[in-house]
This record gives structure tokens, sequence and C-alpha cells, in this order.
């Protein structure tokens, strides 16, 4: 990969083979997508997360429902959701050097369909979480460093706050807005070559637009002061 040529838009030279290759890597992004962490844990577990709490099928709703190793296994099932699906293109991509059909811009694109898989799950009436393990499971597979601050960034606000909606909101602002800004500058970082490319601007942009609308009730309920707050060990 050549690191100076950041903004290179070879990609746009063949539209119908690219757009043929990011379909064909969106289907399989969305497929593992919606292969949602809370509705298994609906299926195995004794409560189902749709008629607990916010009624949502994310970790934070797992957490209310299964405690503490609940949102643990959901979130981190999310977020690998993320890593699995680059490690499949990235292979895929490798394996079919010289096509036209895929190129290294095709997976940026492509990630977006993991969030939305993992939002609006095919196999379970589209029903899914707000995005935010999955999100972070984007940041991490185009820049590990920028992943650790978001990942750091959301643990520290919902502590403070006590409201993981604020941490997650504020985390995938942050770990975005690193790669938005950064990303042209530190390749060392990288887990993948193919992330050093200005689309993971525009793909980061839409997700974490995608991440606060999903949130939008969310910022409705802590602006009118009625966001759930996390219990404090020894509090009913």
């Amino acid at each position: 990969m050549d690191y100076l040529n950041y903004w290179n838009i070879d990609m746009f030279k063949h539209i119908p083979y690219f757009l043929l290759g990011t379909f064909i890597f969106s289907l399989i992004s969305y497929f593992i997508g919606s292969l949602n962490g809370g509705q298994l844990l609906s299926l195995i577990g004794s409560k189902n997360l749709g008629d607990v709490g916010t009624k949502n099928y994310g970790a934070t709703n797992a957490g209310r429902a299964y405690g503490k190793m609940g949102f643990a296994l959901v979130f981190i099932f999310d977020m690998l959701k993320s890593v699995f699906v680059a490690l499949i293109l990235n292979s895929i991509l490798k394996n079919s050097s010289g096509s036209k059909v895929f190129t290294y811009a095709n997976i940026p694109f492509a990630l977006l369909f993991v969030v939305i898989g993992h939002s609006w799950p095919l196999y379970f009436e589209f029903k899914g979480g707000k995005g935010v393990a999955t999100s972070f499971g984007c940041i991490i597979v185009i820049n590990w460093l920028f992943a650790m601050i978001a990942i750091s960034i959301f643990g520290a606000v919902t502590y403070i706050t006590r409201r993981v909606s604020i941490g997650s909101i504020i985390g995938t602002i942050v770990g975005g807005g690193l790669i938005m800004i950064f990303q042209g500058l530190f390749p060392i970082d990288l887990v993948f070559d193919w992330s050093h490319n200005w689309t993971t601007i525009l793909t980061t942009l839409i997700v974490c637009l995608l991440v606060i609308i999903r949130h939008r009730d969310n910022i409705v309920r802590i602006t009118s002061g009625k966001d759930s707050l996390i219990r404090k060990k020894g509090e009913l």
C-alpha cells in the first residue's frame, strides 16, 4: 500500500465493477451483522430482551436483564462481528488480486452494513441494538489505537455519568472523530492496509451519525432528566 496515496480515487475508473464489489461485500457484511448478540442471548437465556427494560437487543439492555456478564457477552460478541467481517473481506480481497470487482475501497463501505445488520437484523424481524459495540469493532479494524481511546472514553464517561447512553454517544464520536481527522497520519497503527484511504472517512461519518440517530430517544430522555442511571452497588 502506498501510504502517500491516501486520496486515491482510481476505484472510480471502473464504476460498475466497484459497485458490484461493494454490493457483494455489503451483503456478506449485512448477513453476518444480522447475527445479533442480544437476540441470540434471548433465545438461549431465561429472559427476552424485547420484554425487559428498554426492550432493546443491545448490550446495555442485556446488562439490565442478565447483569454484568450479560452486558459483556453481548458487547464482545457484537464488537467481534466487525473484526470477523474485516478478516473475511480482507481474505477475499487478497485471494482476488488483480480483479476489477474487488478493491481496497470496497471494504470500508461494506463495514457500514455490519452496523446496519446489527441494528436491523434480517434473522430477527429487524429488531436489533443501537450499533455501539459493532461500531467500536469497526474502529478497531480501522485503527486499533483510536479504538482503545474511544473505548476508554466510553468507560470513563459511563462511570462518571452513570449513563451508558452518554458514554456510548461520546465514545463513538471521539473514536470516529479521531479517524476522520488523523487517520491519514498514523499508518503504523493500522490493522489492515486497506483502512488507510479516504473511504474510511465517509464510512466513519455515516456510522457515527447512525449511532447518534439510534440513540435519539436516549438523547430526549437525557435532556429531560429521565434517562436511566446505572445502579451503584447497594442501591435498590
